[in-house]
């Protein structure tokens, strides 16, 4: 079993706007072996509400 100390772990944040892409980068993510986890999580903001 792992373990991973969250306090020396980075963190990114990748927006995609292809739903088929974004699926393709998790698989790609998840098979490296220095990464630790992939979470997805969807942003329903519409591009115009964060304009105004």
């Amino acid at each position: 079993m792992l373990f991973y100390n969250l306090a020396n772990m980075e963190q990114l944040i990748v927006r995609v706007a292809d739903k088929e892409k974004a699926e393709m980068l998790m698989k790609i993510l998840s098979a490296l072996d220095f990464v630790s986890s992939v979470e997805v999580t969807a942003d329903k903001t519409n591009i115009n509400d964060k304009a105004g």
